[in-house]
């Protein structure tokens, strides 16, 4: 698991974790800061012959707060906001 549903902390730096942040940075810029994606887990897999993961169960928080079971609206986006890091 990369993240939780309002925890957004990214305390591994292996590869394959740095991509999934990554897209949960990109998704959040591209939305406009109107997107989050959350609760973010994937299982491993071959992706090209080399070893990848699949993310799955993906939990969004969005401006709104569309009454979908995990969106925490704002209150999501901002947990987001405070724990997210920029690594380059």
């Amino acid at each position: 698991k990369f993240s939780g549903t309002l925890v957004h902390r990214s305390h591994r730096k292996d590869l394959r974790s740095a991509t999934i942040y990554a897209l949960a940075h990109f998704v959040f810029g591209y939305s406009n800061r109107t997107l989050v994606i959350a609760d973010l887990q994937g299982t491993p897999c071959l992706v090209q012959n080399s070893h990848g993961v699949v993310p799955f169960d993906v939990m969004t928080h969005t401006k709104e707060g569309d009454p979908c079971i995990g969106d925490f609206g704002i209150e999501g986006m901002k947990s987001f906001v405070n724990d997210h890091h920029c690594t380059d």
